[in-house]
């Protein structure tokens, strides 16, 4: 039985949320209350409409479970929710979430979920922002707690599709481009059906390869041999054909289709200075640090991710030595740009020995500590 996201955000954070986030707005209990109630599942619809395109159920794994993503912020929502600078850089951070799940539609966000819950507009956009990193948090810390790969994230979003079509509201979803929440949620199964189908003629393709195999095997071999070869034949055409359920199938589409349908316009060639380029995810933390630098205008903060850590240690995996890659090859595109690694001391310094082994000098690139376990983030000063 799916687990109601919904549910059980509202009975473990939600409602300390919202008191919080109403004292920090000024707005009443009840409307705030209101607010986040209808602003959790347009969250969650972003993430499961995230989970249908592009690199699927992996990209958000990856993004739920990587270091950009602060599960210990649930711990101290009085802090984060306080005012002040660590206000700021909450609805900051939030604010670039909403662009990644929503793209240039998220602004509209805040109109709509004024309507919803009556709540100011300003206050309603600066609450959906502020609510992202924690809804993030709560999914993170839930995967981890029950020890979900890729594949069961993507199992997990698609449970939600029934708890969505009561919690999600249609004022919100047409605002940033999903169309009515019947519509949307019809879209997303449709995908996944699709994907499910292509699988499963995949399979009977290989039993009828393997059925082939086997009547040759028949025909050219003799004695002994020839009924191995023909029982080897029919076992694997029968596993193949019996073994892909429907779990199996989207385990497939998790793995295989979505990290396809990444290959078809996730990535994009972005030219540096110089005449050298980079590949990078399109609207991205790099990609976005491009255009600030060529723009030269002063400091700007971006959240990092594609970097993972085993404790403190990065772990160079071939996605994390790509993130490493391309900020570096960045960097000397800029000669005059000055970054500074804000977040775990030890991470940030991890970071920043790692770059400098690219060949960036040592005055260029600075470290800030942020808590034991902040998210990972680059100021770059573009001068």
């Amino acid at each position: 039985m799916a687990v109601n996201l919904i549910d059980l955000f509202s009975s473990s954070v939600g409602r300390d949320l919202a008191a919080k986030a109403a004292s920090a707005l000024g707005e009443s209990p009840e409307a705030t209350t209101k607010a986040v109630q209808a602003g959790f599942p347009a969250l969650l619809g972003g993430l499961l409409n995230k989970s249908r395109s592009s690199g699927g159920a992996n990209d958000v794994f990856r993004m739920l479970t990587g270091s950009g993503v602060d599960a210990s912020l649930l711990d101290n929502l009085g802090a984060a929710f306080g005012g002040g600078s660590q206000t700021d850089s909450l609805i900051e951070q939030g604010t670039e979430l909403l662009g990644g799940m929503f793209g240039e539609k998220s602004g509209g966000l805040g109109d709509a979920l004024s309507k919803v819950a009556g709540i100011g507009g300003p206050n309603a956009m600066k609450l959906i922002a502020m609510m992202s990193p924690a809804v993030l948090a709560f999914l993170k810390r839930y995967i981890v707690q029950n020890k979900l790969d890729a594949a069961g994230v993507g199992r997990l979003l698609d449970g939600q599709k029934d708890f969505l079509r009561t919690g999600l509201d249609s004022r919100l979803t047409d605002a940033v481009g999903f169309g009515d929440v019947t519509s949307f949620l019809d879209k997303a199964g449709d995908a996944t059906e699709a994907a499910a189908r292509g699988v499963a003629r995949g399979a009977d393709r290989a039993a009828a390869g393997a059925a082939s195999t086997a009547r040759a095997a028949q025909q050219k071999s003799s004695g002994i041999g020839k009924w191995l070869g023909l029982a080897a034949a029919i076992f694997l055409g029968v596993f193949l054909y019996r073994t892909l359920t429907k779990s199996d199938v989207e385990d497939a589409v998790d793995s295989t289709v979505r990290a396809a349908e990444s290959a078809a316009g996730k990535l994009a060639d972005i030219e540096l200075p110089g005449g050298a380029s980079i590949s990078a995810l399109a609207g991205g933390p790099v990609a976005s640090m491009v255009e600030h630098m060529k723009s030269g205008t002063g400091a700007k903060r971006f959240t990092l991710d594609g970097i993972d850590f085993t404790d403190s240690k990065i772990d160079l995996s071939e996605a994390t030595t790509k993130s490493l890659d391309s900020i570096a090859a960045v960097l000397k595109a800029f000669p005059d740009a000055v970054i500074t690694i804000e977040g775990s001391e030890t991470r940030a310094k991890a970071i920043e020995s790692a770059i400098e082994e690219r060949g960036i000098p040592a005055d260029r690139v600075r470290t800030q500590g942020a808590g034991a376990t902040g998210p990972i983030a680059i100021v770059v000063d573009a001068r």
